[in-house]
């Protein structure tokens, strides 16, 4: 997870002009899960806090929000719900007495297409694309999906650990092991859509701890998404996103 190392240059561009003495480091980098770990390990709250080692998300998990149309039915109408590519949120988590955290671990994860391709054909998938294209974009060693968001031969590592450390957390809430959880995970997920990275998120990890809880029977989930900087610019809602938090399973 530490390994995803967007590159350094103005800003979050990752280019260089030419005539700076020191490159900006991207701002989504290592040095946040660092100083999270250092602050919780050493502030008050320490005693209070249980660690627990994060885990790979499987690509069949990775479906269950990363397909062209996710769909939420509405129990009063047999039409779902249809969310497009602009459909963004943000796993619940906080900070209080005997919360879990989720600590960072490096584990190996799918590299092989082919074994990517067998998931695909066993769950009929309709589209498959865009984690062929973070896959792909893995091997060949690098991209820039969008401004900003960058891919380098070890972040599809980190977006796995990250996805899967955030359903671990919604797991051990589920079978009842706490009433707080803390996913401690980067890259980030609340805006990445299901076909397409954006904002230096890859996978949603929101979305498909969201779609754990449902699909484990729970009727309500409430998405908090604190995100100073898109509140400030980013703020283009759109239809789909409309519908989707007008669901009454969100």
């Amino acid at each position: 997870m530490l390994a995803h190392a967007p590159p350094a240059g103005v800003f979050d561009t990752g280019s260089d002009p030419g005539f700076l003495e020191v490159l900006d480091k991207h701002p989504e980098n290592s040095d946040r899960v660092r100083n999270m770990v250092s602050i919780l390990r050493k502030g008050p709250i320490a005693p209070y806090i249980s660690w627990h080692a994060g885990r790979s998300a499987s690509v069949s998990e990775l479906l269950s929000f990363h397909a062209p149309v996710v769909t939420f039915g509405y129990p009063d109408d047999e039409t779902p719900c249809l969310v497009g590519r602009e459909i963004r949120n943000k796993v619940w988590g906080c900070l209080e007495h005997n919360c879990l955290i989720l600590k960072v671990a490096h584990t190996p994860t799918v590299q092989n297409l082919s074994n990517v391709k067998r998931v695909q054909q066993a769950e009929r998938q309709p589209n498959f694309y865009y984690i062929e294209e973070l896959v792909q974009a893995n091997k060949t060693g690098g991209k820039e999906f969008c401004s900003g968001t960058f891919m380098n031969p070890f972040s599809w590592d980190a977006c796995l650990l990250a996805a899967g450390t955030t359903l671990s957390s919604m797991k051990h809430l589920l079978d009842g092991h706490g009433k707080l959880a803390y996913a401690l995970v980067r890259p980030p997920g609340h805006h990445a859509q299901p076909s397409q990275a954006d904002g230096y998120c890859f996978l949603n990890n929101a979305g498909l701890a969201v779609k754990l809880a449902l699909d484990s029977g729970y009727e309500k989930v409430a998405v908090i998404d604190i995100d100073v900087i898109m509140v400030m610019v980013r703020q283009r809602a759109s239809t789909a996103q409309a519908k989707f938090l007008q669901s009454p399973f969100i």
